[in-house]
């Protein structure tokens, strides 16, 4: 049970990545390429209804199963980022479906957390977050709040984090001067 709010948080994570993909697929196109795969409108979409129902079934099965699936998709996601950073000159990971960030290790790392937590759900076992709201509504709506905070993190981390580390000023030097 403990690993409802973490599990659904990836899961989200990879449904809006999915919906965005469907909506907006040219972002993703030059991402596509550097990966070997078809750039190719219908291809991402393809891969956004792939995410779309792996992160839905999370999110609605209790079963280890869905969880493994999800680990599975972020194992791969990892991958994938993993030679976007090492690919030279993309502008976007195209990631949300829109242009975004640059690729960054920040995706990495959050890609292969999410794989872990997915992981550890799916050897652990744990409830899938519908279900788990419908039972306990009240403590449901309480913990969907959260996980939405979470996702919304967590996409933040991809979207947002990498160009704020790139634009990082340089520390303040500080000077002691005597001036009166």
């Amino acid at each position: 049970m403990v690993l409802v709010g973490p599990l659904a948080v990836v899961a989200m994570v990879l449904v809006v990545s999915g919906v965005q993909k469907l909506r907006l697929p040219a972002a993703s196109l030059p991402a596509m390429a550097v990966v070997g795969l078809p750039a190719r409108g219908a291809a991402v979409r393809a891969i956004g209804l792939g995410e779309l129902a792996v992160g839905a079934t999370a999110l609605l099965v209790t079963a280890r199963g869905a969880a493994t699936a999800l680990a599975a998709a972020y194992l791969l996601l990892t991958m994938v980022s993993l030679r976007l950073v090492r690919a030279a000159g993309l502008q976007s990971c195209g990631c949300f479906g829109r242009a975004s960030a640059p690729p960054h290790a920040a995706q990495v790392v959050a890609n292969a957390a999410s794989a872990v937590t997915a992981g550890i759900a799916a050897v652990a076992g744990t409830e899938a977050l519908v279900p788990m709201v419908a039972r306990s509504p009240a403590g449901g709506i309480l913990l969907t709040a959260l996980v939405l905070v979470g996702a919304f993190g967590l996409v933040a981390v991809h979207r947002e984090l990498p160009a704020a580390l790139r634009a990082q000023p340089s520390p303040p030097s500080f000077r002691l001067s005597s001036t009166r």
